[in-house]
């Protein structure tokens, strides 16, 4: 089936509720978000998750290590997810995942299901889309190229690459931008050298952090709960330093009702989009590939060309 063209009224299985649970628990990593998503009290998603953990055999606890996964990962847990995913596909929709800065590139497309933006690692959203708790996720192509160099031993970074089960794809590209608060009355006009930028959390984007560094700009990277646009503008307000910022995270930051204005940054940041998919999705779900080339429109790059891949061995008003 192909991806739906208008918003489908999309609503998973009962028999997958109390997976949703567990997912949106993982992705968001906090019982109150989660809770907030599904429209339920705290003490009854942390019930619910220690009730099906307990049934599959697994230990709700937080992870040990940055890839792990709070809500285990058993084999029968991530049968129960392709199970769900495959029903999602089947009916036109995806699960797909992304930070602030690249939500943008997500939200005309009804094919995509709503999730919450989250500044991630980049091997935290390999975890989540090798698990299946998501069916795809958006990640910076400068951070696969700093933080996975085996990766050019395969192929060129044009036209996609495997990955520990998992497959990349290039989507485009998007511009990113120096903003300021206005009318700071303590800023000094022009771009001083070193002086400060707030960044998402280091270990979210080291390879945008180094050429932050290389422009003579001190980064300055905000903790890992600051993934809404309120928090960001609150850190803006009335400081003297400015922001790295996406075109679309540009226009959330000011819908708070922050005024920015554009600081030079010459010659500016233009950064890589790639899709992070499961390669047995990959090579299974037609709907993935069409997926694809429709954020490649998006980002004004227009479709991709993915066939390299499958000869390799071996809108937001739509809820669930």
């Amino acid at each position: 089936m192909a991806l739906a063209p208008q918003s489908p009224a999309y609503r998973a299985p009962q028999l997958f509720q109390a997976l949703r649970v567990l997912d949106l628990l993982e992705f968001t990593g906090s019982a109150v978000h989660a809770a907030e998503l599904l429209q339920l009290s705290q003490s009854s998603v942390v019930r619910h998750s220690r009730r099906t953990t307990a049934e599959l055999g697994l230990e709700l606890k937080p992870p040990s290590d940055p890839q792990g996964l709070s809500c285990g990962d058993g084999a029968c847990l991530r049968l129960l997810r392709r199970a769900a995913k495959r029903h999602r596909l089947d009916a036109g929709v995806a699960r797909i995942a992304a930070d602030g800065w690249l939500s943008s590139a997500l939200q005309d497309l009804n094919a995509v299901l709503p999730l919450p933006a989250r500044f991630r690692p980049l091997r935290q959203w390999h975890a989540l889309v090798r698990s299946h708790v998501v069916d795809g996720a958006l990640v910076w192509g400068q951070d696969l190229r700093q933080q996975i160099p085996e990766l050019s031993a395969q192929q060129e970074l044009r036209s996609g690459l495997l990955w520990d089960g998992c497959v990349l794809v290039p989507v485009g590209a998007m511009p990113l931008q120096l903003v300021r608060a206005q009318h700071q009355p303590r800023c000094i006009p022009g771009m001083p050298r070193w002086s400060g930028v707030l960044l998402p959390p280091l270990p979210c984007c080291p390879a945008i952090t180094s050429l932050v560094q290389q422009h003579q700009r001190q980064p300055l990277h905000l903790c890992s709960g600051h993934n809404n646009p309120v928090t960001w503008a609150e850190s803006l307000r009335g400081n003297p330093v400015d922001a790295l910022v996406s075109p679309g995270w540009r226009r959330q930051l000011e819908a708070t009702g922050l005024a920015l204005q554009p600081v030079p940054f010459a010659p500016g940041i233009t950064a890589e989009v790639w899709l992070l998919v499961h390669r047995r999705d990959w090579t299974q779900q037609p709907q993935l590939t069409e997926l694809a080339g429709l954020i490649g429109d998006q980002l004004n790059r227009g479709p991709v060309s993915c066939d390299p891949l499958i000869h390799q061995p071996d809108k937001l008003s739509v809820t669930e």
